[in-house]
């Protein structure tokens, strides 16, 4: 039997629907450690390494806001109670609304992968608003009750501002996509150079695969197969967080290869906002923001 000061008629329903808020107050945590732990082997939420990084901290923030609504909730005294029905009022609605409204748009762009997550913490979030809004209104009113309300909005709102500023400062001071993004340009000018030097050392055209660029075996003298032209990374094509694509032109008459496409790709195709790119034997990168193959005739850098 809780001891909220609920009349004898409501007791019963209180108590379970403050079982209830407990429950969805720790569930984000839940949420939080499955995502981090197994999020891609259990095929939730999304591939991309950004992206996977701030929807972490993301769900731990909100787990963490969960956990002082639980904290509160747990309490033996009715007043610090009510502090935790309010705070579960205020956290569970704000966080609610924004992950119901990404699940939906997910769902309208057919990305049912990426809906996952987001529609998981909704649900969660609602049920822990609406369960603490009725606990909280079966109780009777007391003075100072939209008091203790109003100082959880004020408490809340410094505590977001403050973890926001803390999780936004690395990417202002650094733009990892970018610098991913850099990589990739920076790979594709490497092989770019490397098949220039490989047809002029071998006179049979360009390499015909990546791998052939690639470094010799310990002790032994670069040849067509393995030419030291770029490292075994590269020649296996990793580049950062992308994935870089050789392939080789058909043969001419005289079996020499005269051309060749690269395209530099993110490593998990969930990465949409991402660049992609485009070069061939000309040496000119061409790029497009969008979740498509890029091609010589998006814009050049």
């Amino acid at each position: 039997m809780s001891d909220l000061p609920l009349s004898p008629a409501t007791a019963p329903a209180g108590d379970r629907g403050l079982q209830r808020t407990r429950v969805a107050a720790v569930a984000p945590c839940g949420l939080a450690f499955l995502f981090t732990v197994w999020g891609n082997t259990l095929g939730i939420g999304t591939g991309c390494s950004d992206d996977r990084g701030l929807i972490s901290v993301a769900l731990w923030l909100v787990g963490l806001s969960g956990c002082i609504s639980f904290l509160h909730l747990i309490s033996a005294t009715p007043l610090q109670r009510k502090k935790g029905l309010a705070w579960a009022v205020i956290s569970g609605t704000f966080w609610g609304v924004p992950s119901l409204l990404l699940a939906g748009g997910a769902l309208s762009e057919r990305a049912f992968r990426n809906a996952i997550v987001p529609s998981l913490s909704a649900a969660i979030q609602l049920t822990l608003a609406i369960s603490a809004i009725k606990v909280y209104y079966s109780a009777p009113r007391e003075k100072g009750d939209w008091s203790i309300f109003f100082h959880r909005i004020g408490r809340f709102i410094v505590s977001l501002a403050s973890f926001c500023i803390l999780i936004a400062l690395p990417d202002f001071l650094a733009d990892r996509r970018q610098q991913y993004e850099s990589a990739a340009v920076t790979a594709l000018r490497k092989i770019n150079a490397a098949e220039a030097t490989y047809a002029s050392t071998y006179h049979s055209g360009f390499s015909p695969t990546q791998t052939a660029l690639g470094p010799t075996a310990a002790g032994a003298a670069a040849s067509a197969s393995a030419a030291g032209l770029i490292d075994a990374v590269l020649a296996h094509g990793a580049a950062r967080e992308y994935s870089v694509r050789y392939t080789p032109g058909p043969p001419d008459s005289s079996g020499k290869i005269t051309t060749y496409t690269l395209i530099a790709l993110p490593a998990e195709s969930e990465c949409s906002r991402w660049k992609r790119f485009f070069t061939d034997q000309s040496g000119a990168i061409h790029y497009n923001s969008e979740n498509r193959l890029p091609t010589a005739s998006d814009p050049s850098l």
